[in-house]
């Protein structure tokens, strides 16, 4: 047997020993993968939890709301619970109001403002939807804990309407009230196992003949504080 044939059954040799090698370490992987879980449980997970928000509406013509919103919430499991929600809402003249009344103020014939609405209160109860949970990291250095969730509740809201007076010829404003179906979604950012930062959309629509439409709806973004225990 020649030199080169010996080079060729010693080369043949290592590539099949490395192979098998390549074979083993593959199959131990794959075994231990088996038993490291891909999809991690909760780990925050809360019973009870107080929510604390404020935010701004985003499609309100002549004001603009500022809610103030006080949450009470329980969790039946990681993905089900309920929410008891009151709030009370400022609001602002937007700056097409203000246009129209300074131009009203200066006009030669009088116009006045078109009729409008915007809530001053509401309270609801409904139900959260958790089915989406994950972490994120920043710069490599912390893990944050986060949940998606919706929200679907009824109840009622006072609204404060501006409607036409046919005496004076202006605007008269008044309370009314009118049931309210609520939905929402957002994101709880856990900075520790019991205080989380909320953002949120939530869409109030009222169910009502408020100046002569049925369905109104109030948009607004907010975002605010969890305390879970």
């Amino acid at each position: 047997m020649g030199y080169q044939m010996i080079k060729k059954i010693v080369l043949a040799l290592l590539v099949l020993s490395s192979t098998s090698l390549l074979a083993s370490r593959y199959e131990e992987a794959e075994k231990l993968s088996r038993t490291i879980p891909i999809v991690s449980k909760q780990q925050y997970q809360q019973d009870y939890g107080i929510f604390l928000k404020s935010g701004t509406s985003i499609n309100d013509t002549y004001a603009t709301t500022y809610p103030i919103v006080l949450s009470l919430s329980k969790s039946f499991n990681r993905f089900l619970g309920v929410v008891l929600e009151g709030s009370y809402y400022f609001k602002t003249d937007s700056s097409l109001k203000d246009q129209i009344d300074d131009q009203t103020q200066h006009a030669a014939s009088k116009t006045v403002l078109p009729e409008h609405h915007y809530p001053m209160a509401h309270l609801m109860l409904g139900f959260v939807l958790k089915p989406v949970y994950g972490k994120i990291s920043f710069f490599s250095e912390k893990i944050i804990h986060f949940d998606l969730y919706f929200t679907v509740g009824g109840g009622a809201t006072i609204n404060t309407v501006h409607e036409k007076d046919e005496e004076v010829g202006g605007l008269e404003e008044k309370q009314q009230f009118t049931g309210s179906l609520f939905l929402g979604i957002g994101q709880n950012y856990f900075l520790t196992k019991s205080i989380a930062l909320n953002l949120e959309l939530f869409d109030n629509l009222t169910i009502g003949d408020i100046k002569g439409e049925m369905i109104n709806q109030n948009i607004s973004v907010r975002v605010g504080v969890q305390f879970a225990f």
